[in-house]
């Protein structure tokens, strides 16, 4: 509740309290620095009572003061997360008992997330497929790795979470198949095609011939060590010769490589592509061979309205629907 006779409380001061104070909610150092950057930016030695709905708007549309964008709009990124500072900051003033009415309140009112972008899916054809798998160095180990783990997105709809934990011990070669456990738990078996299947027997080959043994609990797709070969007896420094190698006994390779893969052949091949627009485009080329009931069971749907969503949301989706129907005159 306000109290009687209010301190006539200044911005820095309420920022010192807020910054320090265990009920404010700020408990990681990043949220502590990111609110201190942004309140700062207002005058220090404002009375919190002084401050309007007007000055809080112009703070969050302070255009950018450093890097390449400089004194242009912020992001609208940007402009959510100052809003969110302002609303936090000053609710707690309000709760304290520090300013009689909150200036930040309806502060939403003045964004309308115009001008966010477009989340936009990519469905390759497979002319677009093949041109991204001819980008690989398959000459390189690294290249290998990489074209195995686009064919398992691209030919088994695979996910990255379910290629970066994939072991060897649920590849079974003679049968074609990979069993994994996949979203919600459920435990699935996919179909591996030919073309990546002779690829996962070589890269098997290799696999044991560094760990001088069978493959088991080995990940497919390790990450890669960049390290030097040996130091100079004289100088005790590093040679400059580097050899990569394979982790084989890593927990497999994360999603954040998997994105940075993706991105290098989305590079070369000039073919925008996410991770998951791997799947979409399996689920895209499979509706073209078969029917949507059987694209559900090769995508592991739960419910045919799940597999329905990714067709539909297609760019092309009302093109496809028109030539499936063949109406002419």
């Amino acid at each position: 509740m306000l109290r009687q006779d209010p301190r006539r409380m200044k911005v820095q001061e309420a920022l010192f309290t807020y910054l320090n104070d265990p009920g404010s909610g700020l408990v990681k150092p990043g949220s502590r620095a990111n609110y201190s950057s942004e309140i700062r930016k207002l005058d220090k030695e404002l009375e919190l009572n002084s401050i309007t709905e007007e000055d809080l708007v112009a703070a969050v549309y302070t255009p950018v003061s450093k890097g390449p964008r400089t004194g242009e709009r912020p992001s609208d990124g940007t402009i959510r997360s100052r809003r969110k500072v302002y609303e936090g900051f000053f609710s707690y003033c309000q709760w304290k008992g520090w300013i009689s009415e909150d200036p930040a309140a309806h502060l939403k009112r003045h964004f309308t997330g115009k001008g966010q972008p477009v989340v936009q899916h990519n469905w390759l054809t497979q002319e677009e497929v093949e041109r991204v798998l001819g980008t690989v160095d398959t000459n390189d180990k690294q290249g290998r790795r990489d074209d195995i783990l686009l064919r398992l997105g691209f030919t088994a709809g695979l996910r990255a979470k379910e290629i970066g934990s994939l072991r060897w011990k649920a590849v079974n070669f003679d049968r074609q198949e990979i069993s994994l456990v996949g979203k919600g738990g459920k435990i699935a078996i996919v179909s591996i095609s030919k073309n990546t299947l002779l690829r996962l027997v070589d890269w098997h080959s290799e696999c044991a011939a560094d760990i001088q043994g069978r493959p088991h609990d080995h990940a497919v797709l390790p990450p890669f060590c960049n390290e030097a070969v040996g130091v100079d007896p004289q100088t005790g420094l590093f040679l400059p010769e580097r050899s990569i190698r394979a982790l084989w006994d890593n927990e497999g390779i994360s999603n954040t490589a998997i994105g940075r893969i993706v991105r290098k052949y989305s590079d070369l091949s000039g073919i925008k592509f996410t991770p998951h627009d791997m799947r979409r485009t399996f689920a895209g080329l499979m509706f073209k061979r078969i029917d949507i009931y059987q694209v559900s069971k090769a995508m592991r749907h739960s419910d045919v309205s799940t597999t329905e969503r990714y067709l539909e949301t297609r760019p092309d989706a009302a093109a496809q629907a028109v030539r499936s129907a063949g109406l002419d005159f």
